[in-house]
C-alpha cells in the first residue's frame, strides 16, 4: 500500500477553509516566520486543488479534488479523480 503525505492547517474552531473554499486566513498568522515545510509541500501540490472526497476500495485509495479557486462552483475540468497506487 502507498503512503500519503498530508499537511492540514485548521483554525481554532476546526475549519480548514472558508465556505467558499478560500484559505486566505492562513496568510494572517503571526509567529516566528517558519512554515514547517508547508510552502515546499504547497508548491509540489500546486494545481491539485482541495481534496473534496476520499474513498478506499480496500486495494487503492481514491480522492476527488476541487479546483474552484474560491469561485464556489466548479467549472469544466476543475474536479479530478486520482487513484493512489504506491
Amino acid at each position: 500500500m502507498g503512503k500519503a503525505v498530508l499537511y492540514i492547517a485548521a483554525s481554532a474552531d476546526g475549519y480548514i477553509a472558508r465556505e467558499d473554499g478560500s484559505v486566505d486566513w492562513l496568510d494572517d498568522v503571526s509567529g516566528d516566520g517558519g512554515d514547517n515545510g508547508y510552502s515546499v509541500f504547497y508548491e509540489e501540490m500546486e494545481g491539485c486543488g482541495s481534496i473534496r472526497d476520499v474513498f478506499s476500495d480496500g486495494e487503492y485509495l481514491y480522492f476527488v479534488t476541487n479546483n474552484t479557486d474560491g469561485r464556489g462552483n466548479p467549472a469544466d475540468g476543475d474536479d479530478k479523480l486520482y487513484r493512489v497506487t504506491e
